[in-house]
C-alpha cells in the first residue's frame, strides 16, 4: 500500500499545473493504469485534469466510459484534439464507447470511417466491414469514396 500511495504523490506532482514542480515521471502511466484497474476513475480523472498529453487523457476518457458517462467520455476526448493528439487514436476510442453504449449506427456516422483507416484502401474497407457486419458492402464503400475525394487509385504521382 505504502508503494502505491508513493506512486501517486510523485505522479500528482509530474501532472502538476505547478511548471516549477512538474515534470516527466516514468511510472506516470503505470499509475494511471492502477488506478483504473482500482477503478479510482474519480480520482484518475483529476489527476490528469490539468496535463495536456493525450496519453494521459486518454485515461480519463476511458475512466468516464466506465462510469457510464460515455456522452461527457465523448465531449472530453474530443477537446483532447490537437497537433499533439492522434486523430486517429481518439476516433477509435469514441467509436469503441459508443458501440459499447448500445449505439452502433451513431459509431458507424460519426467514427468509423476516421477510426478504422488501414494502409491500404482494400485494407480500410475490410477493418470497417469486419466491425460493421450489418451494414451492406456497398454502402461502406460508397462512405469510404466520400471520404477520400479527389483520391485516384494506382496513379503514380
Amino acid at each position: 500500500m505504502g508503494r502505491a500511495l508513493n506512486l501517486i504523490s510523485i505522479t500528482r506532482l509530474a501532472l502538476s499545473p505547478d511548471e516549477s514542480t512538474r515534470g516527466y515521471f516514468h511510472g506516470t502511466s503505470a499509475c494511471l493504469n492502477a488506478l483504473f484497474a482500482a477503478e479510482r476513475y474519480d480520482e484518475l480523472v483529476d489527476l490528469v485534469q490539468s496535463d495536456v498529453l493525450w496519453t494521459y487523457k486518454r485515461w480519463a476518457v476511458k475512466a468516464l466510459a466506465a462510469q457510464g458517462r460515455g456522452v461527457e467520455a465523448i465531449a472530453y476526448a474530443e477537446r483532447c484534439r490537437s497537433p499533439w493528439a492522434s486523430d486517429h487514436d481518439i476516433d477509435g476510442l469514441c467509436e469503441q464507447i459508443l458501440v459499447a453504449s448500445g449505439e452502433p449506427e451513431e459509431a458507424y456516422a460519426r467514427y468509423a470511417i476516421a477510426a478504422n483507416r488501414a494502409a491500404t484502401y482494400l485494407g480500410w474497407f475490410r477493418a470497417v466491414a469486419k466491425k460493421y457486419p450489418d451494414k451492406p458492402a456497398a454502402v461502406v464503400l460508397a462512405h469510404l469514396v466520400r471520404h477520400t475525394p479527389g483520391d485516384v487509385c494506382g496513379q503514380d504521382d
